[in-house]
């Protein structure tokens, strides 16, 4: 059902019944996860989360998308770790066997370019199984480049864990992986980079995260609801989009803010770039080195 043509209007988030959110939520975590690394230096001997990302494939072969700055800090520990579960299933292996593509060098903090494909092992995929799928890049690849992302309609939400929501023991860690749904507030487009400000407002509410630090390297997500102008049913076409990569926040004082997320142009733009050099080069990288795209 295409939910998002005549015949459908824009809902407001706090309007969309729990049950469908939850399906929703369901459908993104479906690709989502929480990215750990090494020890951490506070409490030996226990993997730290870093950040977050989402299982994709292109060209067939498995990838962790994540921001660029996630994927220096995870060759700077030695050690990557994906959980795949609720229940501590995890896959690891040592940064020396990783490559990843990079969108291009990181000019600044706050516009990037941030993004990262790290290339995964074919294993991940038998131990996943059950408990996680890879996003198909490919696709999506034409349309995407070629189509604009209406922001002002659906439900957009990144899926992370924000570090300050994690609990720590002696002996284990307890994540508090979401989905963080809003709307879109700003698009703007820098060369050849797009950007998704994904809006928050904190003003009177503690039960949101003081921090997005964690969130770095998460998708950002579009589903497309819409209330049906004949029947007023809600509705939503059972798919999720990914349209983007968190990597940046910023704060204002009165508690608003938001979260920078790179869009479909740079997000497709970097898969392109990729499939390109899959297709052309068949040598090896070199171990825990970053390969860096060049603009289209």
């Amino acid at each position: 059902m295409a939910v998002m043509q005549d015949g459908f209007e824009s809902v407001q988030i706090t309007g969309i019944p729990i049950e469908l959110r939850t399906r929703i939520q369901d459908a993104i975590l479906n690709f989502a996860v929480p990215v750990f690394v090494g020890k951490d230096p506070f409490q030996s001997g226990r993997e730290a989360q870093l950040g977050s990302g989402t299982l994709v494939a292109v060209a067939g072969m498995p990838y962790l998308l994540t921001a660029a700055h996630v994927w220096d800090a995870i060759r700077e520990h030695g050690l990557l770790a994906i959980l795949l579960d609720a229940g501590g299933h995890a896959f690891s292996t040592p940064t020396d066997a990783l490559t990843a593509f990079v969108s291009a060098p990181r000019e600044t903090d706050e516009w990037g370019p941030d993004l990262a494909f790290v290339k995964l092992p074919q294993e991940v995929r038998a131990l996943s199984k059950d408990r996680k799928a890879f996003y198909q890049m490919d696709r999506r690849l034409e349309n995407a480049l070629t189509t604009n992302a209406d922001t002002s309609k659906g439900l957009w939400a990144v899926a992370g864990a924000p570090a300050v929501w994690t609990q720590h023991g002696a002996a284990y860690s307890v994540l508090s992986f979401n989905t963080l749904i809003s709307g879109i507030d700003h698009v703007r487009e820098i060369n050849a980079d797009d950007y998704f400000d994904l809006a928050f407002n904190h003003a009177n509410r503690p039960d949101l995260p003081s921090s997005y630090e964690g969130v770095s390297g998460a998708g950002l997500w579009h589903a497309r609801v819409g209330r049906s102008r004949s029947t007023g049913e809600i509705v939503w076409d059972d798919r999720v989009h990914l349209d983007g990569v968190a990597f940046y926040q910023e704060f204002n004082d009165d508690g608003r803010g938001v979260i920078r997320c790179h869009g479909r142009r740079s997000l497709f733009g970097c898969v392109r770039r990729l499939t390109a050099q899959l297709t052309t080069e068949c040598r090896p990288s070199s171990s825990g080195k970053a390969h860096e795209g060049t603009d289209a």
